[in-house]
């Protein structure tokens, strides 16, 4: 029985398939992708910076910084980035953010953004 399992192939065999938090390529949550805004076990701290154009979401874990743009156009769509192209507005006192422009391995199917 042992023999045939290490014959066959399996879902590990090949590592593009895998999801990027396996990878260490980018987040560290159970899918990978933009930023996770959701509590994690640990390097749980966020920081936030606001100009007048821009908002910044840097996560301790890996330090990956997510740029919103506020009240601006999305990039074309031929510009594909790792966390994607967000743009933001307010709408009162809520901040709505459109992200677009994923490059495939972190799209959000494969996000938990």
């Amino acid at each position: 029985m042992i023999e045939n399992g290490l014959d066959a192939p399996g879902p590990y065999d090949d590592p593009e398939i895998r999801p990027l938090a396996e990878r260490c390529l980018l987040g560290f949550s159970s899918t990978g992708g933009p930023p996770n805004l959701l509590p994690a076990l640990y390097n749980n701290l966020k920081r936030i910076v606001q100009t007048d154009d821009y908002i910044m979401i840097l996560i301790e874990m890996v330090h990956d910084a997510r740029i919103i743009r506020l009240n601006q156009e999305h990039a074309p769509s031929n510009i594909r980035r790792w966390l994607g192209d967000s743009v933001g507005h307010w709408d009162g006192d809520t901040l709505v953010i459109d992200t677009t422009n994923f490059n495939d391995p972190t799209g959000p199917s494969r996000s938990n953004a």
